[in-house]
């Protein structure tokens, strides 16, 4: 992190990873230092649109994942999310509560990491990348520059059906806790469980 972040000023680094939370709280044991971490969750049928049927994916990541893959990695977020509840240093947000309401999670969020917080923070043109330049948004579908929701609803119509079911069956009991409405009727969800049967 000192390598790649050289303003000596810094008083906090941050760092984006899919797996972070499994080592994150770990780090604190090994170094004096305390680490945070930000369990940022979203949707995992927008997870998936994103990841398997965005624009950009053949490109971007040379195809799609195998969807058990993203399902199993998205349920452990949510996994140690619950294990780390208790935890002082952990914090889990909702992707869709963040764009809906940023200025109360950044306030959140600063108070959780112990900074100040500044309405500065809500405008993506003073976000700031390690090297120094101009942070780019990371969207699969265009979905804006700003904290918006656009993005937030366009699995629907980018998941097809079969897509839909096999996830809401799959993580059914994880959407369920953090509140992630059902799209499927109950009728789908026994069909595709006759046919894991």
């Amino acid at each position: 992190l000192t390598e790649a972040y050289k303003n000596k000023s810094l008083t906090h680094v941050g760092y984006t990873e899919a797996w972070c939370d499994n080592y994150a709280v770990i780090l604190n044991k090994i170094f004096k230092k305390k680490h945070y971490c930000i369990n940022s969750l979203r949707d995992p049928r927008a997870v998936i649109a994103s990841r398997n049927h965005g624009s950009n994916i053949q490109e971007k990541y040379g195809g799609k994942y195998p969807i058990l893959v993203l399902i199993r990695h998205w349920r452990n977020n949510v996994i140690n999310s619950i294990i780390n509840d208790s935890n002082d240093h952990y914090l889990t947000v909702k992707y869709e509560d963040i764009v809906s309401y940023p200025d109360f999670w950044f306030s959140k969020i600063c108070f959780f990491l112990g900074i100040n917080f500044s309405n500065e923070m809500l405008d993506v043109n003073n976000f700031i990348n390690g090297q120094g330049e101009i942070w780019k948004q990371n969207t699969s579908f265009k979905s804006g520059t700003d904290f918006s929701t656009k993005s937030v609803d366009k699995w629907k119509s980018v998941l097809p059906d079969d897509e839909i079911n096999l996830i809401e069956y799959l993580c059914r009991p994880e959407m369920e806790y953090l509140n992630y409405e059902l799209s499927k009727d109950e009728l789908n969800s026994k069909r595709l469980r006759n046919y894991f049967e």
